[in-house]
């Protein structure tokens, strides 16, 4: 079910007695248990943990204080409830022999302790505040005092074990590690006086580490080399034959001897002969003579870069064959300084385990000097100290009747709020039109109230009755719903039911009646309910008295109304024989008759839809009031027979579930489902959708002028 605004008001409005109720009640209640409670008083007292603390001993193996974190802070707010500090805080202000007396052992002295006292942190500080609480004002500033105190002297007992076990630590530990060096010195004396060979082990191997490093230089160096060698002679296969500039690019065959000097020469003559050209011509003798040179080491270069070109495969045969060399002579020397490591592992192990053992003794005993220069005066500064000692309180903390008269009322009103919601929830009727047209998508043709929406009650018939009231308006609106369904020939005859009894569909189906007729149309009303008439008991009032004569034992007996449906049904008479008129002009009444023992079959029979066809063409308006439709089935062999089903509904009493059922057989049987009629909707409810109610004091409505035919 979702709750909207609506629905919210609506159920307030239907349970708001209870708000009060509880509300009133829990007040109340709060108020009588606050007049029984004793006044309880507080005292704090505010201490400071220090940011930093003189460390004694630093020793990793020995727990120290750290007061800088948060971690020590929120330690101290739970040592200050520890089990010594309580027990010494009951001592010291005497009411620890008391409860010994009462019968407590030390656990429960603790508890009650812990139930007086209590300790905070104050957030972005260093401050922790311990607060006391007592029927008395002093004893709580005495017990917050005490706690204080108590907390101080265990730190410091706590820090004065600490320093002393830290001490025997180190002494302890100093003597083990002086034992262990001895140990360790005396076997490497014991190695060296049984392996002479030791320190020969020793050159030996710096001998093997530096052929080592030259062999790895020297290995390097003709590992460059080839390299270099065997890409320029990758790059004399690609070049063209005779191209001599392109080999002497290369490195390797440029730096040649017999290539550098010819390239030297060379160069000399071109330049002589470049500066002979500007002096003689060509065949100067000096120019011929020179020219004959410059071609001569040209052609000596040519031959010297050929000549390199072959030496050069030789070349990088003759360093492959130096670097595996290398590499072998590198092997060697590894081999040999693994053989002189396996041999002088032994000693090398006993030499770091004397290192090992002489470090940790040195540091052993400077831990021991560190710990004798402190002095004994910075045990006596523990890292908490008291900043603010605790006063006697002038007025009581605790109750605090405004703030808890407060809190009652608040989940007073939350617990009826609550109750509402859960009876709410719990009821399963109908109680509202927004309700029937969410769950079965029907149509409310109009809201009925109940009696008490009225100034003055209301009876059967307020459409006689009361003209001007709420109910009679509510059945003048049903008519005009009605009226406006659609053609004439499809809005005359309707068929008025429910889903179970005591709904108030008789009712509804006279006054729909009455409205018709006081609107001028020609109407009947026929009871077709043959197991509990009552259509007869409000048109005329003098049979229903007739039948409470007859008292108790009568009380399921019928009045002698005549002949009526039951007989027209069997044949004993006609339709018109049965037609009853009203106290009301244009309102004729069709009533049950003798009871009869199959109504389901005579209502199943055709003479039923003869009747209705007959009537039809006399009246302008026929209602037919049948059973409900839960019970039993009179009512399906009629629905076909109308032209709208009109389904009453009692407000805040019909099951939801009633009416789906009732409906899905209307459904099944074809019928045509007019809409829902709403009765007796209560006030909380009816307030709600509100009417526009005629004046009462109108002389028009007085005279009758609403009753003749306008709404």
């Amino acid at each position: 079910m979702n709750f909207d605004l609506t629905t919210i008001r609506m159920m307030i409005r239907r349970f708001w007695w209870m708000i009060p109720l509880i509300l009133g009640g829990a007040l109340a209640g709060t108020w009588a248990w606050l007049q029984r409670q004793q006044p309880v008083f507080s005292s704090r007292a505010v201490i400071e943990v220090a940011q930093n603390e003189q460390r004694v001993v630093k020793m990793d193996s020995v727990k120290t204080d750290n007061p800088a974190g948060l971690d020590y802070v929120n330690t101290a707010v739970e040592a200050v409830l520890g089990s010594n500090v309580m027990l010494k805080a009951a001592e010291a202000v005497g009411i620890k022999q008391a409860m010994v007396q009462q019968g407590l052992n030390e656990t429960g002295i603790v508890g009650v302790m812990r139930s007086k006292v209590s300790s905070r942190w104050r957030k972005n500080t260093r401050l922790i505040d311990v607060v006391a609480t007592d029927t008395d004002p002093v004893m709580a500033k005495d017990l917050a005092m005490a706690v204080v105190k108590a907390y101080l002297r265990e730190t410091q007992e706590r820090r004065t074990r600490v320093s002393a076990d830290a001490s025997d630590f180190l002494v302890q530990e100093a003597e083990r590690q002086r034992e262990k060096l001895a140990e360790s010195q005396k076997k490497v004396s014991d190695y060296l006086a049984s392996n002479n060979q030791a320190l020969s082990l020793e050159e030996q191997q710096k001998k093997v580490t530096t052929r080592m490093g030259e062999l790895g230089k020297d290995f390097n160096e003709t590992s460059s080399q080839l390299l270099q060698l065997e890409a320029d002679l990758a790059n004399v296969k690609k070049a063209p034959a005779n191209d001599n500039a392109k080999l002497l690019e290369l490195e390797s065959i440029s730096r040649q001897p017999a290539v550098l000097d010819t390239r030297t020469r060379l160069a000399a003559k071109e330049a002589e002969f470049s500066a002979l050209k500007l002096r003689y011509k060509l065949k100067h003798p000096r120019y011929i003579s020179l020219n004959s040179e410059v071609e001569e080491l040209k052609n000596n270069l040519a031959q010297a870069l050929k000549e390199s070109v072959s030496a050069l495969g030789s070349r990088v045969e003759s360093l492959t064959e130096k670097k595996q060399k290398l590499d072998a002579a590198t092997k060697e020397q590894e081999a040999e300084l693994v053989k002189i490591e396996q041999a002088f592992q032994p000693y090398r192990l006993l030499q770091r385990e004397v290192e090992n053992n002489r470090t940790l003794y040195e540091t052993v005993a400077n831990r021991m000097k560190e710990t004798k220069i402190v002095g004994s005066s910075e045990l006596d500064k523990p890292p908490v100290t008291i900043v603010e000692d605790p006063l006697v309180p002038a007025m009581a903390d605790w109750p605090n009747k405004t703030s808890i008269l407060l809190r009652a009322g608040v989940f007073g009103l939350l617990g009826a709020l609550g109750l509402i919601f859960l009876l709410d929830r719990m009821d399963t009727s109908i109680r509202g039109v927004d309700q029937v047209e969410q769950n079965f998508q029907i149509p409310v043709l109009a809201s009925v109230p109940d009696e008490n929406v009225d100034s003055e009650k209301v009876g059967h018939l307020p459409i006689l009755e009361q003209p001007s009231s709420f109910q009679a308006e509510a059945y003048r609106t049903l008519r005009t719903s009605l009226t406006l369904l659609g053609d004439e020939s499809v809005r005359r005859l309707f068929l008025v039911t429910s889903a179970i009894p005591a709904e108030g569909k008789t009712r509804t189906a006279v006054n729909l009646a009455l409205s018709f007729a006081q609107q001028g149309l020609k109407t009947l009303i026929i009871d077709a309910d043959l197991r509990r008439p009552s259509v007869g008991r409000l048109l005329y009032p003098e049979m229903d008295t007739a039948r409470r004569k007859q008292g108790k034992s009568g009380e399921n007996r019928r009045p002698n109304e005549g002949p009526g449906l039951s007989e027209h049904l069997s044949g004993l008479c006609s339709w018109e024989e049965i037609v009853r008129p009203t106290a009301v002009p244009g309102l004729n009444a069709m009533l049950v008759g003798r009871q009869s023992p199959n109504p389901a079959e005579l209502l199943a029979q055709n003479g039923f839809q003869k009747l209705l066809t007959a009537a039809s063409s006399q009246y302008d308006r026929i209602i037919v009031d049948s059973s409900p439709l839960n019970s039993v089935s009179d009512a399906l062999s009629i629905v076909p027979l109308v032209h709208g089903v009109v389904v009453v509904i009692r407000a805040c009493s019909t099951p939801r579930m009633s009416v789906k059922k009732a409906l899905e057989q209307l459904k099944a049987a074809r019928a045509r489902i007019t809409g829902v009629v709403l009765n007796r909707v209560p006030a909380r409810v009816f307030g709600y959708y509100g009417y526009y109610k005629y004046d009462s004091k109108d002389p028009y409505i007085k005279e009758g002028g609403y009753e003749k035919g306008e709404d």
